[in-house]
């Protein structure tokens, strides 16, 4: 990859990570009131965040991995 294509790639990112604590920055401030908790699927979201970081990980020669020792619930936010 070009040196030009490199710093491109990372501006990007870094403006994504900009955008992504503006975000936080806005819901700090909005309360708590405006905003309600909710089940998710926290296998899927780790993974999901996972996949961003295996291209950057390959790159450097790193073998990342995901493990869940526990058993995962039937329905997201249930007790298993």
């Amino acid at each position: 990859m070009a040196t030009t294509e490199k710093i491109v790639r990372r501006c990007r990112e870094a403006i994504e990570q900009v955008n992504e604590l503006l975000t936080l920055a806005r819901l700090k401030d909005e309360g708590p009131e405006r905003h309600r908790a909710a089940a998710t699927d926290l296998v899927t979201t780790v993974r999901e965040l996972l996949e961003g970081f295996r291209g950057p990980a390959q790159a450097k020669d790193i073998d990342l991995r995901l493990e869940f020792k526990t058993k995962r619930p039937d329905r997201p936010g249930r007790a298993a």
